[in-house]
């Protein structure tokens, strides 16, 4: 048995936004416009459309997917666990539009993303590092 690092996100969801951002902090990129609504129960899960270069559209995902897509580095990333917040962020889903002032990156509607998620849902990520056992497959000798 080989021993690993995994990557845990601890999520947080905040009751209240009474805790204010210093002011020195770096200015974070954010949608020009944003809007977040329940999503139709007939509407496709987990998928990302991006039909412009300058808009997010997400008709239907949960907290938890949104996480995974917004800090995974553009999918979900099996090398991180998202654990913590109330049972809701895994079951409702969430449809969101987001529109930028100029055309962006993927990268940088990631971060966009972020951004929304910590204003919209006062969430608060917070990085572990966790040592676990795992097995590992290895070729046999050849003789």
């Amino acid at each position: 048995m080989k021993k690993r690092m995994a990557v845990l996100m601890l999520v947080a969801l905040a009751g209240s936004m009474a805790a204010q951002q210093p002011a020195a902090e770096q200015k974070k990129l954010a949608f020009e416009v944003a809007s977040i609504k329940l999503a139709s129960p007939d509407a496709v899960r987990n998928q990302v459309m991006q039909p412009s270069p300058n808009r997010l559209h997400i008709a239907s995902m949960t907290l938890t997917a949104l996480i995974y897509a917004a800090y995974g580095d553009g999918g979900l990333n099996t090398s991180m666990r998202v654990t913590g917040g109330p049972d809701w962020i895994s079951k409702t889903a969430f449809a969101i539009e987001g529109v930028a002032s100029a055309p962006v990156s993927p990268r940088q509607l990631r971060l966009m993303l972020q951004t929304l998620l910590d204003e919209r849902f006062a969430l608060k990520i917070r990085n572990e590092t966790e040592t676990a056992d795992m097995l590992a497959m290895v070729v046999d000798r050849s003789d």
